[in-house]
């Protein structure tokens, strides 16, 4: 699971945490009044991966700064894997 900015940095820190049919995942003190985008992958009980997300809308700015870009995260980086959904903006 990550939250990422419309400027493609990362916003959420560490592993995703899974509590039975809930997974949720620590932020960084949110920054711009900007819409932010939760993508998500897990494996179901029944093996089969799904995949989805959701954006929000921050409407008080914080002062939170960023993590890493997403060019910067990846197996290769870090072990996050990192991906862009279908409602990524362009």
């Amino acid at each position: 699971m990550t939250v990422v900015g419309p400027d493609e940095n990362l916003w959420s820190t560490g592993p995703t945490d899974v509590q039975g049919a809930v997974a949720s995942v620590a932020l960084r003190p949110l920054g711009p009044r900007v819409t932010y985008f939760v993508n998500y992958r897990v494996t179901s009980a029944d093996g089969h991966v799904v995949s989805g997300s959701w954006s929000f809308q921050l409407t008080v700015a914080g002062t939170g700064t960023p993590g890493p870009h997403l060019a910067e995260t990846g197996p290769a980086n870090d072990g996050v894997p990192v991906w862009r959904s279908r409602w990524w903006p362009s």
